[in-house]
This record gives C-alpha cells, sequence and structure tokens, in this order.
C-alpha cells in the first residue's frame, strides 16, 4: 500500500510536465535581437532573420525565454517582435482559404458573364476586324463598240482583253448583331487590272470584206475599288472546320481609259496601215453589284480567328462617250485567298 501512495504521489508531481507540450514562436519582423537578460539593455548575443522558429523555454513578462536554432543556447526575445506559432499557422490556413476564394471567384467570373450576356442578349466581343490577302481572277467581258468612217465604208473598231489574275487585299469591320449573324463592312483598295490590247480592224480599199489589223494600244487597263456590305451567318462545323457564309451588295466605282478618236495612214501596197494619232478620255463611275462567299475559321487565340475564305462578286459598268457608242465591260470576279479576323 505503501509503494502504491509513492507512486501516486510522483506520477502527479511529474504530470503537468508529461502533459506540457512545445511552445514555439517564430520571427514576425525582417531582424530581431536574442539578448542575455530580459532587457532592452541586455548584451545581444544573436540576431535572427524573419521566419526564423524558435522553441520557448517560459515567458517573462514581455520577453520569452527560448532556445537559439543551435537547440542548446538559450537566450530572451521581445515579445513584440514574434508571433506564436500556431497562429501564425492559423493566419496562414486563413490567408490560404482567401485565396482559394478569390481564385474560385474569379474563374467563376467568365462562367457568370457569358450566363447574363446570354440572358440580357448582349453579344460578348461584338466587333471584330478582317483583313484578307487574295488572288483575283476577274471576269473577262469587255465591249466597246466603235464605227469608223474609211473610203465609204464603215469599220469596226473592238476593245478586247485577256483576263489576269492580281493581288487583291480586302479591310473590313464585322459586327455581330446576334449569335451567329453579323454585318461586315469591307473595302478592296488598290485593285488595278491590265488586259490585252486594243485592235482596229481597218476595211480594205480594193478587196471586198478584207481587213487590216491596226493595234491602237497594246496594253488596255482598268481600276476598280469593291465597297461590300454584306450579312455574315456563322453555318457552325462540317467534320471540325468553322464555316462562315457572306453575301450581299456591292459597289463598284470603276476608272478606264477610254478612246475618244484614231486617225491612221495606208501603206503601200494598202495591205498594212500605220497609226497617226489617238485620243483617250478617262471615265470613272459608281455601279452596283452583288458578291458572295464562303469562309473556313480556325481559333488561333480566345480574340484571334484565321482562316481561308472564296468570294466571288460581279458588276456591270457602262460609260457613253461623246459622239460614241455605250462601252460597257464587266466587273469583279472570283477571289481566293487567306483571312485573319480581330476581335475586341
Amino acid at each position: 500500500m505503501k509503494r502504491f501512495l509513492i507512486f501516486v504521489f510522483v506520477f502527479v508531481l511529474f504530470l503537468p510536465l508529461l502533459s506540457e507540450t512545445k511552445k514555439y514562436v517564430r520571427v514576425a519582423v525582417e531582424t530581431a535581437r536574442v539578448r542575455e537578460i530580459p532587457s532592452l539593455e541586455g548584451k545581444v548575443i544573436a540576431r535572427l532573420k524573419k521566419g526564423t522558429e524558435l522553441e520557448v523555454i517560459e515567458k517573462v513578462g514581455e520577453w520569452f525565454r527560448v532556445y537559439l536554432p543551435d537547440g542548446k543556447t538559450t537566450g530572451y526575445i521581445s515579445s513584440r517582435v514574434v508571433v506564436v506559432s500556431k497562429e501564425v499557422e492559423e493566419k496562414e490556413v486563413k490567408e490560404e482559404r482567401k485565396m482559394e476564394e478569390k481564385k474560385i471567384k474569379e474563374e467563376k467570373k467568365p462562367v457568370e458573364k457569358r450566363r447574363e450576356v446570354v440572358r440580357s442578349g448582349e453579344i460578348e466581343k461584338p466587333l471584330s476586324l478582317f483583313v484578307a490577302f487574295s488572288f483575283d481572277a476577274p471576269f473577262a467581258d469587255f465591249k466597246d463598240e466603235y464605227l469608223i468612217r474609211a473610203y465609204n465604208e464603215d469599220g469596226p473598231y473592238s476593245g478586247r482583253y485577256n483576263a489576269s489574275a492580281s493581288f487583291c487585299p480586302e479591310i473590313g469591320l464585322i459586327y455581330r448583331i446576334k449569335e451567329k449573324i453579323g454585318i461586315l463592312f469591307s473595302v478592296e483598295p488598290f485593285i488595278s487590272k491590265t488586259k490585252g490590247d486594243i485592235l482596229a480592224q481597218i476595211p480594205h480599199p480594193f478587196y471586198f470584206a478584207k481587213f487590216r489589223d491596226l493595234v491602237i494600244k497594246d496594253n488596255f487597263s482598268y481600276s476598280e475599288i469593291p465597297f461590300n456590305l454584306n450579312v455574315t451567318y456563322d453555318a457552325g462545323k462540317f467534320k471540325g472546320v468553322s464555316i462562315l457564309l457572306t453575301g450581299g451588295l456591292t459597289l463598284f466605282y470603276s476608272s478606264a481609259e477610254i478612246l475618244e478618236s484614231f486617225t491612221y495612214a495606208d501603206i503601200y501596197p494598202y495591205d498594212n496601215v500605220t497609226l497617226t494619232s489617238t485620243k483617250y478620255k478617262t471615265f470613272s463611275s459608281f455601279s452596283p453589284g452583288l458578291n458572295v462567299g464562303i469562309a473556313s475559321f480556325y481559333p488561333f487565340k480566345e480574340s484571334i480567328n484565321a482562316g481561308v475564305q472564296v468570294k466571288a462578286s460581279f458588276g456591270k459598268a457602262s460609260f457613253k462617250p461623246e459622239g460614241r457608242d455605250k462601252v460597257s465591260y464587266t466587273l469583279g470576279g472570283l477571289k481566293a485567298g487567306v483571312y485573319f479576323r480581330f476581335s475586341f
């Protein structure tokens, strides 16, 4: 019985020591001083950097007696320059929770914004810059009938040309009025089309129904600037490729140098003629037309699309030189190339 009482006494005596857990503090300032005694006048025995964790031996007033990082040396550090590790951990946990909640909110914002856009009927990034680079194969149709008087007979003058491809840039703006429908206004500047020759057929003075060819100009050319107002429709995807359909009106501004008159001279023995003088006049006009197109596009980034397009435009221009029959020719052509669309 006596031994049992002694055991209980010893157990109760050491119970506080057994149940006591170690306490730590962490330096909360850039540099903290550790002193020999708990006083500002005490000798500095160590300087510790921010974040250094120290084991607490006891608290003496406003000071903590701690073990230095070597685990042997002890000293005193002011409670004003440290925080209890448990408080630090709780603070860090709170900060982490705040950061996590903020991240979740940021991730939800675009989704919520899109939902609001759908609910309100608004279009996200409705305006786009459209830039295309194509080759244009123009439609070849030029009619310029000019009757000339020669040896009491009428001889026809005709202008003709051969189609040739030319480089054709295009720039414009797309404004989406609905999720899949938009309005495109574009212009195709600096299109100059050079064609074949202007040829006159001069009747022979002695042989009936025999004509002599006279090249009046060997490089007929004209220029056109189409202004397009189109409706665009996002037709969805076909075998993984997004399709955009376009179509609408085109206003062609065209300019051409038209032959007003010319003179020639016979060359003996009258099988050939030579050109002696010419007179030209530049005519320009605005002419209505139509255009249709189809494009495929691929989203490189959130605001940048790129793809290829095929487009056809058609129009007619005509002039009425003084004392002449009407001159007319076909505008537009078939275009194929690449394009880029930048949303903002």
